[in-house]
């Protein structure tokens, strides 16, 4: 687990409750980042000229905050508490 998991005493397990292997850490840590190119990707065409529709671009930012609100609502919505990625991952942030 990294260091601020470790301080805060949780850490994030496979349905087993044992270890998640380095591919589906990196695996979570991919969906995790899905909302962080595109949202990079827009501000940029926001901010100097493009050959993008402003359609496309809005689109494409709207997608943005719908998985940030998926990612902040998701664990108020489920008893254990999981975010999107952790369900689709395959894991679980259980306290220590």
């Amino acid at each position: 687990g990294t260091w601020g998991k470790r301080k805060i005493g949780i850490k994030v397990v496979n349905r087993n409750g044992g270890r998640i292997g380095f591919g589906r850490a990196l695996f979570r840590t991919a969906i995790k980042f899905i909302a962080w190119e595109p949202a990079h990707f827009v501000i940029f065409r926001f901010r100097f000229p493009t050959d993008y529709s402003p359609l496309f671009l809005d689109l494409l930012l709207g997608f943005v905050y719908f998985v940030v609100f998926l990612y902040i609502f998701s664990p108020l919505m489920n008893k254990r508490r999981r975010s999107v990625y952790d369900w689709i991952s395959g894991t679980f942030v259980i306290h220590r």
